[in-house]
Formats: C-alpha cells, structure tokens, sequence
C-alpha cells in the first residue's frame, strides 16, 4: 500500500469517526459516542496484509464502533 493510500484510508477513517462522534474537542450533550484512540490493525489490498493504525470509536452504551470505510 502506498504511503498515499494509507493517507487517504486515515482521512475516510476519520470522517466516519467524525460522523459518529462528531467534531474533535467540541463537546456535545447529545453525543452518542466517543473517540476511543486508535490501534494497530492490518486491512487486505491485493492480496497482500497490510499494517495500518485503525481509528476507533466507542459507543456510550454498546462498546466498540465499526468504521464503515474499513471492509
């Protein structure tokens, strides 16, 4: 995966985490989840395992989030 590719995958991760917890250091009482760091995963592009840092979000009351843009 090419370093753009990996950019271009964060910044879909980052839209969709967005959507789900919206914007960064803003608060909002009606949220329904919150940014929950990231973490080491590996996606499949070609045929090939590929490392990359997966965003995650936490819902306030069901754990984990999936991010939409990941397969």
């Amino acid at each position: 995966m090419l370093p753009a590719d990996k950019q271009v995958l964060a910044a879909m991760m980052e839209d969709d985490r967005q959507a789900l917890c919206g914007a960064k250091n803003m608060p909002d009482a009606k949220r329904q989840a919150v940014r929950d760091g990231s973490t080491r995963s590996s996606v499949v592009r070609g045929g090939q395992c590929i490392d990359i840092e997966r965003l995650r979000a936490r819902s306030l009351e069901h754990g984990d989030l999936a991010l939409h843009c990941l397969p």
